[in-house]
């Protein structure tokens, strides 16, 4: 199984820096793990939850309840990334009305954090490359504090 997830990072790796939108045909097999344990999943294709929200420029993907040390992800979507018109909707509401929503994301990707900083000014500290959003939830919270 090790062997086989190797080959399908590998295989998405190049994917990715061919513009090709890979579909998921493997996806029981891809890790699901929690969205702290991502630093121990260098270059690797996992599947995570967490919270996407941010204002402006500054956007991140996080776990709401923190992770030690802190963890801000910067999201990129792979190139050829096609979004589902429900999910192209939400994120355009979200960055919209981003003082009072944000998306619950569950996402396959290959996370990386090879530098100090990603995103605009270096406000997060990793990156996550998406492959597939598996699924997508616009959440306004009752209490403004809930969404940063």
């Amino acid at each position: 199984m090790v062997y086989r997830l190797s080959c399908l990072t590998l295989i998405c790796h190049s994917c990715i820096s061919s513009n090709i939108n890979p579909t998921v045909e493997f996806r029981d097999e891809i890790p699901k793990i929690e969205f702290c344990q991502l630093p121990n999943y260098v270059d690797q294709m996992v599947s995570i939850q967490g919270m996407y929200s941010g204002y402006e420029e500054y956007w991140s993907i996080i776990e709401p309840e923190g992770c030690e040390p802190e963890l801000k992800v910067e999201v990129q979507f792979i190139d050829s990334y096609m979004f589902p018109k429900e999910y192209e909707r939400d994120f355009k509401e979200v960055h919209s009305n981003y003082y009072d929503s944000y998306l619950e994301l569950e996402i396959i990707g290959i996370f990386e954090n090879e530098m100090e900083t990603y995103g605009h000014l270096g406000s997060n500290n990793a990156l996550f490359r998406v492959i597939e959003i598996t699924n997508l939830e616009l959440k306004r919270p009752t209490r403004i504090h809930e969404v940063f």
